[in-house]
């Protein structure tokens, strides 16, 4: 009885602590980056410009919780829709997920993320008079690997790439390469 007592006193102590130590030793940390898409709807595709803000939370040195926004900030991809019309297509997405990391020297690290992100993708018919527009919104996957490196200008500051793939509406996806900035606090 006392062990089983003094082992959950214990745990709970350690989940207790935990949390202050993360925030004391750069946990949390924030990132933009920026990049190209491929945007696929099964019928054509086309690479637009995408912009990234994210945040992340470290509970250990090797696993995070990622929140963010990702999307194609001012530009449209111009496909052709299974008829054949022109039709331009953007989207915005927030997402929520997992982070795992591997370090490969001191100075870089190997990364993985995913989880679910919900979108909205808005399409326009381009070749109807008058154009007409739609939205698709749900809640998708998204899978990502990349790494980071350490600068030398900041301990705090590192460079990262990144490769992303994400599930849209209406039979879409987005293939991702990025590159940007992560600033640990």
């Amino acid at each position: 009885m006392i062990k089983p007592m003094i082992a959950g006193i214990t745990l709970a102590t350690l989940f207790a602590v935990t949390p202050t130590f993360a925030a004391t030793n750069n946990q949390h940390q924030f990132n933009v980056d920026a990049g190209y898409t491929t945007l696929d709807n099964g019928h054509s595709s086309d690479q637009v410009f995408t912009t990234t803000v994210g945040y992340s939370y470290y509970f250990s040195p090797f696993m995070g919780v990622d929140l963010g926004y990702n999307g194609t900030m001012s530009s449209t991809a111009k496909l052709r829709d299974g008829n054949g019309n022109a039709i331009e297509t953007k989207y915005d997405s927030f997402y929520g997920g997992i982070r795992a990391e591997a370090p490969v020297t001191r100075y870089a690290t190997l990364y993985a993320r995913g989880g679910f992100a919900y979108t909205q993708l808005e399409e326009t018919n381009v070749s109807a008079v008058p154009e007409t527009s739609s939205t698709h919104s749900g809640v998708n996957p998204y899978v990502s690997a990349g790494a980071r490196v350490a600068t030398g200008l900041n301990p705090n500051l590192e460079f990262t790439a990144e490769v992303s793939y994400q599930d849209l509406d209406k039979g879409y996806s987005s293939t991702s390469f990025s590159v940007g900035a992560r600033f640990r606090m």
